[in-house]
Order: structure tokens, then C-alpha cells, then sequence
């Protein structure tokens, strides 16, 4: 295939772009710094290619504080970006189908996680500006595909998490700054504290699998939104555990802070739609991808 990756050079896009290009694909991939989406003019910016898949993973957002303290310039930033790739998309590119990542965080609070309830109601105010702007990159796609029959699919992932993550300075996510305050207790015998009260739940999918099943649902031509999880949430004190395990730190020397605000008690997004959809629905143990992160972590000290 010839494939155009918009966000290549994120968390997901490297596992994705050497996937691709370990398959044999041809891969289009250009970094923000060549290719800004919220300015040029997509519609004259392919010079004739054409291409059978878009994987459109560019977003403007960070972990932490960020959506909470930066909801209108996300709102501004992420509704260019999606406004001028579905226009590429609709008008330079419609044999194409077009990839995309919603956000979990666009569910409303208090609802089950399945995909009807994608669109209804309101995301938590932290998180507003952001997950609205996933909830009309949907709209886009949906709107597309009824005037103009365009194929699409729309992958609303739980936390995602492998090796190679971002090491550019910005907050980390949950799994990662706790592998890494292990990792350097250990080390360094620096405190571990963690917010909350560690029973908060929490759902995570390796990249790999992520991907793989991304891959499994783009083969099946079916224009909708679906879940991509790993189908089950443990508590941030099982996570802390089985990392533990794995660097030799001992758990009870672990502190939680319940000052600090924690998000949702639980967020585990329903997979049934997903299964259905691809009959088997593989993912590795939790145990064996937190054996891989913290190898890494160790490996790179975030």
C-alpha cells in the first residue's frame, strides 16, 4: 500500500511508521516541522500522489495539567488540524481510507464506555476543549462518508504504552512516571509518592497490540468508532506492584498522596463492538508489557 501518516513522529506514529515500512508499505511521513497542519494549504500538498490508506494521529496535547490550563488554544490548534486533513482527505484523497484517534476522555463522566455514548452528553470540564474536538473530528468523518460514501475508521484508545516514549521534556503519562519514580527509587533511593489513594482503576493496551488490532479493523471496511482497550482496569497500586516485582523495590515503601487530584475512579472502555467485529481479540499480559516498559525505562531514565 501507499500510506500517508500525519502524526508519524508521536508515541504511536514511530511504532506505526516501523511496522509499515517492516511490512513493505510505501510510507508518506512528515514531522511537524516540515509539514505544519493547522497552516498549509493540504489541498495543493501531495503533487499528484495518491494514496490507498491516512492515518491522521496528529493532535496538539499533552499529559498532566495541559488540557485542563490550555482548553481554548486546543480548541483552536486541533479543530485546524482536523478541518484541513479531512478537506485533503474529501478532496484531493477520497479512494483513500482515513485512520483516526479519538480520545477516551471525550466520554461523558458516569456513563458506560461503549461507543453510542461517544457523542452524548459532556466530557468533564478538565478535559472540554480537547475532547471536543475529537468528538467533531467524528462528526467530520461521519458527515463525509454519508455525502460522499468515504471510508473511514475512528479508534477511541485506552492509555497506550511500549518502549519509546516521548523523551522531550512533557509530562508523563501515568504508567510512565511511575515506572520511572520506581525505577530511580531504586536507583537513587529518591521517595516514591503517588497521587491519590491507589485505587484508582486504570485500563492500558501495549502500542503493539493497539496497532495490530487497528490494522485487523481497517480490513474489515467498516466506516465507524470503535474501542480499542484491553478489555480489563487494575487499581495504580496493582500496577505499582508488578513493577515492583520487576525492579526490586518494595511496595510498601510506596506513598500516596490523596491531597492530589486523581481523575475518574475507574475508565475501562467497552471492547464488545471490537470483538465482534474481528472474532478473537488478542492482547499480552499485563505482566509481560510492564517487564518490557520498565526495561526501557531503565535502559533511557526518563
Amino acid at each position: 500500500m501507499n500510506v500517508l501518516v500525519f502524526g508519524g513522529s508521536g508515541f504511536i506514529g514511530r511504532h506505526l511508521v516501523r511496522r509499515l515500512r517492516a511490512a513493505g508499505h510505501q510510507i508518506v511521513a512528515p514531522a511537524s516541522r516540515e509539514l505544519d497542519l493547522t497552516k498549509v494549504n493540504l489541498v495543493d500538498w501531495d503533487r499528484g500522489q495518491r494514496f490507498d490508506r491516512i492515518y491522521h494521529l496528529a493532535a496538539w496535547t499533552r499529559a498532566g495539567e495541559f488540557c485542563a490550563t490550555h482548553g481554548g488554544d486546543q480548541w483552536i490548534v486541533n479543530q485546524q488540524i482536523n478541518t484541513n486533513v479531512l478537506a485533503f482527505w474529501a478532496r484531493r484523497q477520497p479512494q483513500a481510507q482515513l485512520l483516526a484517534l479519538g480520545t477516551s476522555v471525550a466520554y461523558p463522566e458516569g456513563v458506560e464506555l461503549v461507543e453510542d455514548n461517544y457523542l452524548k452528553g459532556l466530557p468533564i470540564d478538565r478535559f472540554y476543549g480537547y475532547a471536543m474536538t475529537k468528538r467533531m473530528l467524528l462528526v467530520g468523518l461521519q458527515t463525509l462518508h454519508r455525502q460522499y460514501g468515504l471510508r473511514y475508521l475512528y479508534a477511541v484508545p485506552s492509555t497506550v504504552y511500549g518502549p519509546d516514549y516521548h523523551l522531550d521534556g512533557r509530562p508523563l503519562h501515568f504508567i510512565y512516571d511511575l515506572a520511572r519514580k520506581i525505577v530511580r527509587s531504586r536507583k537513587l533511593g529518591e521517595p516514591v509518592v503517588l497521587w491519590g489513594d491507589g485505587y484508582q482503576r486504570r485500563e492500558l493496551i501495549h502500542v503493539e497490540d493497539f496497532l495490530e488490532l487497528l490494522d485487523r479493523l481497517a480490513a474489515q471496511e467498516i466506516s465507524d468508532i470503535f474501542n480499542l482497550g484491553a478489555g480489563e482496569e487494575h487499581t495504580i497500586r496493582e500496577f505499582a506492584g508488578l513493577i515492583c516485582e520487576e525492579v526490586g523495590y518494595p511496595p510498601e515503601q510506596i506513598q500516596y498522596d490523596t491531597s492530589r487530584y486523581v481523575g475518574a475512579r475507574s475508565k475501562c472502555l467497552s471492547i464488545e463492538q471490537a470483538r465482534r467485529a474481528l472474532g478473537d481479540y488478542p492482547v499480552r499480559p499485563l505482566r509481560e508489557g510492564l517487564r518490557e516498559l520498565v526495561r526501557w525505562v531503565e535502559e533511557v531514565d526518563l
